[in-house]
């Protein structure tokens, strides 16, 4: 999640265990949460699964569109070290966008580099 003008970008992805080494992974856009959710642990309503959180940290927009998010994000890990890697959700533009709900069914993209 990532609070762009007073709401929660967000995506789901399978986890991703190791931030040691780039990676891409599949994700799917989820409607923009409250950002009340920063903080939120626990079962989703609707039998829809759980949420925990695994990371918390801040971010640097560095591009911010329809068509995806580019940014540096920053936390500190076990030992206290600041850690930092360049972060990218895409989309697949093969498809035509006719509506909102159409961009939450495209296929996206995370690449988290080094």
């Amino acid at each position: 999640m990532f609070e762009i003008d007073g709401s929660l970008r967000t995506w789901a992805t399978e986890p991703i265990t190791n931030l040691d080494q780039a990676t891409e992974v599949a994700a799917t856009r989820l409607p923009n949460h409250r950002l009340h959710y920063l903080s939120f642990e626990g079962e989703i309503s609707g039998d829809r699964g759980t949420v925990r959180r695994i990371l918390a940290g801040t971010f640097t927009a560095e591009d911010v569109s329809v068509d995806g998010l580019c940014a540096t994000i920053r936390w500190s890990d076990s030992n206290g070290q600041s850690q930092s890697r360049q972060l990218e959700f895409y989309r697949n533009l093969t498809g035509i966008r006719s509506s909102d709900e159409a961009e939450m069914r495209e296929p996206w993209c995370l690449r988290l580099g080094l």
